[in-house]
């Protein structure tokens, strides 16, 4: 019987949730051994992405990829935070800050499949293609 990575992960996801560190040290010890025996050490990293994947989901955490020109200040995360957790359904947004200078300004928000550009490089493109229509 072939079992995914996937698979695993939920599997260590299900009986890691809720229990103490304790429980959970005793899991693992035995979740590493499991890994040798199907000999599927080569695939651990897979597993532990797919892991954290599942747990963020359970939390209701939301990583997005978050691309601007600059720096963004306290004020501006704030907002970015606040709409995309309305337009995700999410409870919690973990930002991965990106800056790309070529944006010229605006940020570029990315997560799951949806992306959000609204970049000043994105606005001159749409602009000068109405320019040559």
């Amino acid at each position: 019987m072939k079992i995914s990575e996937k698979q695993l992960a939920e599997a260590l996801f299900l009986v890691t949730k809720d229990k103490s560190q304790k429980e959970v040290d005793s899991v693992l010890d035995l979740f590493v051994r499991e890994i040798v025996d199907l000999r599927k050490e080569s695939k651990i990293d897979s597993i532990i992405e797919k892991y954290s994947q599942i747990f963020d989901e359970d939390a209701g955490i939301l990583k997005v990829k978050l691309t601007s020109a600059h720096d963004l200040d306290k004020a501006e995360l704030d907002f970015l935070e606040t709409e995309v957790i309305k337009r995700s359904g999410a409870k919690k947004i973990v930002f991965k800050k990106v800056i790309d200078k070529t944006l010229l300004g605006g940020v570029v928000i990315e997560y799951g499949a949806k992306v959000l550009d609204i970049s000043l490089k994105k606005r001159i493109k749409l602009l000068k293609e109405e320019l040559v229509k």
